[in-house]
């Protein structure tokens, strides 16, 4: 719902960005229908590690203010209609520079997996990339509970985000055997005490 309102408010019907085009899409209460072509170039870290040695390092010459507007997301739309939220730079980073309830350091590994117009993807995505830690970028779309839980496994995930919902559903199974796994944060409603004291057993 959250795209389908975001596709509505943008100014053009044809939207053209460098590596990416999206012609005559139709947005209805039912959903949305559009047409997208996708070219990008890759960088491989290894083979064009010198290619990427000689860039500069310094950081980019962007007059940015904490008041600036980083992105803008949707709200769930529990009272009818989504609303588009302005999320300024400073919110994020009080988000991810001084929190006390959670820890976001360069030993983390974050897994993303919540769509980018869930306000959850925030969570997920900046606290990994603002304090040097590594981001696994969830590489299936929809996964079951043991597809998830593999990927917990293989990937040496050590922070995640989880509804409260998708959190029932892993705590008292899905969620044992990941010694990597150290941070669990979860709501959007309230949690069960069973499967939360589940953990710690």
């Amino acid at each position: 719902m959250q795209v389908i309102f975001a596709l509505q408010n943008s100014p053009l019907p044809n939207l053209q960005l460098p590596g990416l085009q999206m012609s005559t899409f139709e947005v209805d209460s039912k959903g949305a229908k559009f047409d997208i072509s996708l070219s990008l170039d890759a960088i491989d870290l290894e083979t064009d590690a010198f290619v990427i040695e000689l860039q500069p390092d310094n950081k980019p010459a962007l007059a940015i203010e904490a008041h600036n507007i980083a992105n803008i997301l949707y709200t769930s739309g529990s009272t009818g209609i989504p609303k588009g939220v302005m999320l300024e730079q400073r919110g994020i980073a009080r988000l991810t520079k001084s929190a006390d309830y959670v820890r976001f350091d360069r030993d983390q590994k974050f897994l993303f997996m919540a769509p980018l117009a869930f306000g959850a993807s925030t969570l997920e995505i900046w606290p990994a990339l603002l304090n040097g830690a590594q981001l696994v970028i969830c590489p299936v779309f929809q996964p079951s509970l043991d597809e998830l839980h593999t990927i917990l496994r293989d990937y040496n995930v050590s922070t995640i985000w989880l509804t409260a919902g998708l959190f029932h559903q892993m705590a008292d199974r899905y969620l044992q055997d990941l010694p990597a796994l150290k941070q669990i944060m979860a709501g959007g409603d309230i949690l069960s005490l069973p499967s939360t004291l589940s953990l710690f057993n």
